[in-house]
């Protein structure tokens, strides 16, 4: 077990990661620019959580109260955020995992589209913008809408790409916690730029078909 804090976790995929950990027994908590907007959210998430019967902890505070709270950080906003949010944020979470699930990605003529981040991905900036921190991305195939409702299985795998075997270790064991989950190496940091760009496909494919796809490899000869 493990104190988790997602920065900038009001919006859709920050709400259903904060859910899933928090009814597997993970202590969370929510973070927000504004106190007053995570502890409105974790109101909500702590009643839906309560409504299925599951006993958790769940807690609500600013984004640095937040990042030296935690243990295991996840950033959880858009990729716009990036440069302001994480800079003022190095101090308190060096030494920490820090799990990446940003996707940047802009819509342009009803099309969504990876844009082009200097480092090689969203991954790689925040890396060098938290150097004493150890990033794992992850997570970024996963959908917010599946993630929010408790009563649905999980489905799909999860991509781990990370320059930290022990923190990618961590978070796989996080993973494999979750029902119907599995963790799938993916190589080292540099590799995030694939995950980013199957969120796009994947975006792409739910908009034209009205529907809600994931990510399954098959043929690997066996859990990690």
């Amino acid at each position: 077990m493990a104190r988790i804090g997602l920065l900038g976790g009001t919006g859709p995929e920050g709400k259903g990661l904060a859910l899933r950990f928090a009814a597997i027994g993970e202590e969370v908590w929510i973070g927000s620019r504004q106190k007053e907007r995570a502890e409105e959210v974790a109101g909500k998430l702590r009643e839906k959580l309560r409504i299925a019967n599951i006993d958790a902890s769940l807690g609500a505070a600013e984004n640095r109260e937040v990042a030296e709270w935690c243990e295991v950080a996840v950033l959880t906003f858009p990729f716009e955020g990036v440069d302001t949010l994480l800079p003022p944020l190095r101090a308190p979470l060096a030494g920490k995992i820090v799990m990446d699930t940003i996707n940047p990605m802009e819509m342009r003529e009803g099309v969504f589209h990876l844009l082009d981040v200097s480092q090689g991905s969203a991954g790689q900036r925040v890396q060098e913008l938290l150097p004493d921190s150890q990033v794992v991305a992850c997570f970024k195939n996963s959908s917010a809408k599946e993630l929010m409702d408790l009563r649905a299985a999980l489905h799909g795998d999860i991509l781990l790409c990370g320059d930290f075997p022990e923190a990618n270790a961590w978070v796989a064991a996080l993973v494999r916690r979750i029902p119907e989950l599995r963790p799938v190496d993916a190589g080292g940091l540099a590799n995030s730029h694939h995950l980013e760009s199957i969120t796009t496909l994947l975006m792409n494919l739910n908009r034209k078909y009205k529907a809600l796809t994931s990510v399954q490899i098959l043929g690997l000869p066996g859990h990690w």
